[in-house]
């Protein structure tokens, strides 16, 4: 969960020397959050952390655990919510990153007439 947590405030700083820091060497990002992306090795994923920060910095979390051997991170956007997986490898570098809008649900009330 630390290497979670560090991915997260890197990324809330918009500090490119920290986010590429934390992934392997050739470390995969899939990204679903304005069409499909798939991103592999640090060069790539540089540029597009430059964009994401400047154009979707974190408003705020909603949740943060663990699901198997992946983080399970929700954070808030101008967009709405994203959700992210991060799998980390032995060395505690993150290797792969699968993120994605959260569709939300509404159900209406019924308030009775």
């Amino acid at each position: 969960m630390a290497v979670a947590v560090a991915w997260l405030n890197a990324y809330r700083d918009a500090s490119l020397a920290e986010m590429m820091e934390l992934h392997d060497e050739a470390a995969s990002l899939e990204c679903a959050c304005s069409g499909r992306k798939i991103i592999v090795g640090k060069p790539a994923m540089a540029a597009y952390w430059r964009q994401r920060f400047a154009e979707s910095p974190v408003l705020g979390v909603e949740d943060l655990n663990r699901e198997g051997d992946a983080a399970v991170l929700l954070y808030r956007v101008a967009g709405g919510v994203v959700q992210v997986l991060i799998d980390i490898n032995s060395a505690a570098k993150i290797n792969r990153v699968r993120c994605g809008p959260v569709r939300e649900i509404r159900i209406p009330l019924d308030l009775g007439d």
